[in-house]
Parts: C-alpha cells; structure tokens; sequence
C-alpha cells in the first residue's frame, strides 16, 4: 500500500504541471491565490504522506474506508437537500 500510494502520487504531478500551465498560459491562475492554496495543499500533502507511512497497511485500509464512509455520507446528505429544493420547486412541473 505504501508503494502504491507513493507511485500514483508521482503519477499525477506530470498532468498537474501541463495542466497548470496551459491555465497560466490562458490568464486563468490568480497568482496570489495559487500560491496560498500551493502552500496549503503542499503541506497537508507533506504531513499526510508523513502519517501514511507510520500506519501499517491495515491501518491505513480502515482511513480509506472512513473517509469514504465521510464522504459518502455528505454525499448523500447533500443529495437529500438538493432533491428537497427541487421538489419545493416543482412549479416547473406544471
């Protein structure tokens, strides 16, 4: 797992710099901003990759399958509310 985690991390920074640039190029990066969410995503980056590695691979199978409960249940939560406004709305049924 912690080979698996490290290779597809290295895999997507070659998509993320072609991609980044292409936006640079077309004028479509806030470059103050960029920086702050760089700096901040960096350094969750660094101190997840520094946890992942002090779990064993049980561990780290029971975080994913949380955070997929978490997320999923958001989710799922938000649908209920997005699905109760269109029904408040339904004149566009009529």
């Amino acid at each position: 797992h912690h080979m698996v985690l490290g290779t597809s991390a290295c895999a997507v920074v070659p998509g993320m710099l072609a991609g980044t640039a292409s936006h640079m190029l077309g004028g479509t990066v806030p470059l103050r901003l960029a920086a702050t969410v760089t700096a901040s995503a960096s350094a969750g980056a660094l101190c997840g990759a520094k946890a992942a590695l002090r779990l064993t691979e049980d561990q780290l199978r029971w975080c994913y399958v949380l955070s997929l409960f978490c997320l999923g249940g958001r989710s799922f939560v938000a649908a209920g509310h997005n699905l109760r406004s269109i029904w408040a709305r339904r004149s566009f049924l009529r």
